[in-house]
């Protein structure tokens, strides 16, 4: 499977030193800040402790740079496509992973996606799903998408939202069938 922002190169207009700040809840590596808990004690002493001491990276993105600078030979993502097919899995390092993630990022920097117009997503767990989940919250902010809803249910989630960009595959697009252009994002198509 290949999606249409992996094709696109890295911009030189967004950086990670100029990527916007993310909304969502920062993502911590858990081999830094490992505290075991054993009883409610531990759990308060935590709570106790003010997030802003932790030296907590302030985004999503900034988390996964370090870790590919820290380690970017180490494998940080792995997929195969079936259980049956485990002994044939792809395996990103964090190097690649965030070279791909600010791809992504970049393309969807690029479509205009922002606080205000998301990027929206309706995929399976797959790389790309990732990709998106990531990139997109560097770039503004990720709405994912029940695949599982009516087609005319999702149109309107991403009319309501003001989605700038869809990431789907051509599988579940075709689903969508007569309300292709009903639910098509308000931004500029990316395929």
């Amino acid at each position: 499977m290949h999606l249409t922002f992996q094709s696109l190169r890295l911009g030189r207009e967004h950086s990670p030193e100029s990527t916007p700040k993310s909304a969502a809840l920062i993502f911590i590596a858990l081999r830094k800040i490992v505290m075991p808990t054993r009883s409610l004690s531990d759990i308060e002493a935590i709570e106790a402790q003010p997030i802003s001491s932790r030296a907590l990276p302030e985004s999503t993105f900034e988390a996964l740079l370090a870790s590919a600078k820290r380690n970017p030979h180490a494998k940080a993502l792995t997929f195969f496509q079936t259980a049956s097919s485990y002994n044939r899995a792809h395996t990103w390092t964090y190097a690649e992973f965030i070279a791909d993630v600010t791809r992504a990022a970049n393309a969807f920097h690029t479509f205009g996606v922002t606080s205000d117009h998301p990027v929206a997503f309706v995929l399976p767990n797959l790389p790309e799903t990732h990709f998106t989940i990531w990139g997109g919250e560097t770039a503004g902010v990720v709405l994912a998408i029940n695949p599982m809803l009516e087609p005319s249910q999702i149109a309107n989630l991403l009319r309501t939202a003001r989605v700038r960009v869809l990431v789907t595959r051509k599988a579940c697009g075709r689903r969508f069938g007569g309300t292709r252009d009903a639910a098509r994002p308000t931004g500029r198509s990316m395929g």
